[in-house]
């Protein structure tokens, strides 16, 4: 381990400010670059073996790292100024305000709980508060169904005015849209099997969207030329829904480029 956690911390935030060269690395490259860079060693087990990617976070705070172009499967780092180039400075007040209101316009009505699970993984309730409290001229509180919660007034017509999609899914994992979706909300995650979608560790399972709530969740394995696919409903399926719900596996033989074979838990 190193000795002197704030002279890691400098070295590191020395080592990025050098990617405004405009270079993206993946984790393993940017390890042994600071390896390189500093001479301490330790340095490439210790940003290696974080899975979570703790000792870079505090330069992702700072703003001098963010994520670049994947080479292949691997993510990649870069300084966000060398890649996009500058950008107006916000407030800080004002840019949670923003943040606020796009999150509503994507995921809402939602609660302030759901937004601060969203933005801080359950943390920064206070902070949610206040700024929802900040936005009240431009909020209004509805009724779903028996649930209650937060939307913009500028999206209440819109709203109104869509007619319900009767459509069906197969999202991945980590899905953008079960990531913002309100996890105490009955109608679209019934709580009896939300550990199965909600996993431990912040694991998001690949679920199954019908009509815009989830029904069951799948997995898939490859090998070779082949994908299976294993599909749980948390309801036994209609012979209509499996139809559908082959129509979706068959979507992914072409971007897997392999046979699907599907099955049922």
């Amino acid at each position: 381990m190193i000795a002197d956690e704030e002279a890691f911390y400098r070295a590191l935030g020395d080592r990025i400010a050098e990617l405004r060269r405009k270079q993206n690395l993946t984790q393993q490259q940017l390890a042994d670059a600071l390896v390189s860079h500093t001479g301490i060693s330790a340095l490439r087990e210790l940003i290696v073996s974080s899975g979570w990617g703790s000792p870079l976070k505090p330069s992702a705070f700072r703003g001098d790292l963010c994520f670049g172009p994947s080479q292949g499967q691997n993510v990649t780092f870069i300084n966000p100024r060398a890649w996009l180039g500058a950008w107006p400075a916000l407030e800080p007040e004002a840019a949670l305000q923003t943040i606020v209101r796009r999150y509503l316009q994507a995921y809402g009505p939602a609660t302030r709980q759901d937004f601060a699970l969203w933005w801080w993984g359950g943390g920064g309730m206070t902070i949610a508060k206040q700024t929802f409290q900040a936005l009240t001229d431009e909020l209004v509180e509805v009724d779903v169904e028996g649930w209650r919660a937060i939307a913009l007034r500028s999206t209440l017509a819109p709203m109104q005015q869509l007619e319900p999609a009767d459509t069906i899914h197969l999202l991945p994992l980590f899905d953008a849209y079960t990531l913002g979706l309100g996890r105490d909300v009955e109608p679209l995650l019934p709580q009896i099997h939300k550990r199965l979608v909600f996993r431990p560790q912040g694991w998001i399972s690949a679920v199954v969207l019908v009509g815009g709530a989830i029904q069951g969740v799948w997995q898939h394995t490859t090998r070779r030329d082949q994908t299976n696919v294993k599909v749980q409903m948390f309801a036994p399926p209609t012979a209509a829904l499996k139809k559908s719900i082959t129509t979706e596996a068959e979507r992914l033989e072409a971007f897997l480029n392999t046979k699907v074979a599907l099955a049922y838990a």
